[in-house]
């Protein structure tokens, strides 16, 4: 009994022959590549920002609150893949002004 199931490549498929010294190094880099993204993963990458799905929780505010907020120029952001970021001291800042 197999223990790994192995698939077989289709028809279309095709192999390239590589050295071993180039595949091995490809795989070092790899790791070396691997181990680096780990290490900053467990490292606060967003500094003093946070998103805007944790600040609508924090503050209980909605959508249309923050993007009224951010047309205005009222709320400083950045926008990063499509998903905004907003400066913590810029919220409470706001959030104190309007108390």
């Amino acid at each position: 009994m197999l223990k790994n199931k192995t698939t077989l490549p289709e028809q279309n498929e095709s192999f390239v022959l590589v050295p071993r010294a180039w595949l091995e190094s490809l795989a070092e880099n790899q790791q070396r590549i691997l181990e680096h993204l780990e290490g900053k993963q467990k490292q606060n990458l967003t500094g003093d920002y946070i998103s805007e799905e944790v600040a609508k929780e924090e503050f209980g505010k909605g959508n249309t609150w923050f993007w009224n907020k951010r047309k205005s120029g009222e709320l400083p952001f950045v926008k990063v893949g499509g998903k905004v970021w907003y400066h913590q001291a810029d919220l409470l800042n706001l959030f104190n002004h309007e108390k």
